[in-house]
């Protein structure tokens, strides 16, 4: 009799109109990709444009690659870089407001998302994170000479660019994959104060 009892009140806790509304795939990926290892099951067994180059290149996915640089290189064609006219200002012009605080940039170290990407530079955001009282002094002075000298270093631009097919498959390079850009984080985070 007992048992009956606990069992009436599992059935009614899980009840279909109470697990609806959950859905550990959509609601949870970081535990949904932990589960699908533990289980075994299987994530896509091929690489995303393998279609579109066996379409377009026989499966060449290095003649795909290079049509892909290519294609996302055209985008920005039409800019022309500046002019040699054009200088920055004199370094002790610089506006008091641009200064960049010391303790700023411990609170944007220590906000810093240590389950995103790390960037190009290889720096892992969790060291960022951790150490942000002890870093926050070195990087804020990198910071104010970057203002101060009107130069963003050449290693914060650097970018990993991962195409994303928009639709599955992809039939097309120019209209069918999107950049997806992931940078350095403290080329981010300058980008914030500025």
């Amino acid at each position: 009799m007992r048992c009956s009892g606990w069992r009436k009140i599992l059935d009614r806790s899980t009840t279909p109109e109470r697990c609806r509304g959950y859905n550990l795939q959509e609601n949870d990926s970081r535990n949904w990709w932990r589960i699908k290892q533990l289980t075994g099951m299987k994530t896509r067994s091929t690489h995303p444009l393998a279609g579109l180059a066996n379409l377009l290149y026989d499966g060449n996915m290095e003649a795909l690659a290079t049509d892909i640089n290519k294609s996302f290189l055209n985008v920005n064609t039409h800019l022309q870089p500046p002019s040699a006219d054009a200088a920055p200002p004199a370094p002790d012009s610089v506006p008091s407001e641009f200064i960049i605080d010391q303790s700023s940039v411990e609170i944007k170290l220590s906000r810093i998302n240590t389950h995103k990407a790390q960037g190009p530079d290889d720096l892992p955001n969790w060291v960022l994170r951790d150490f942000s009282t002890c870093l926050a002094g070195p990087v804020c002075s990198i910071y104010n000479a970057s203002v101060r000298d009107c130069f963003f270093p050449g290693r914060r631009k650097e970018a990993h660019i991962v195409p994303a097919p928009k639709i599955h498959p992809p039939s097309s390079i120019d209209s069918d994959l999107r950049p997806i850009s992931l940078i350095a984080t403290l080329g981010k985070l300058l980008e914030s104060f500025v």
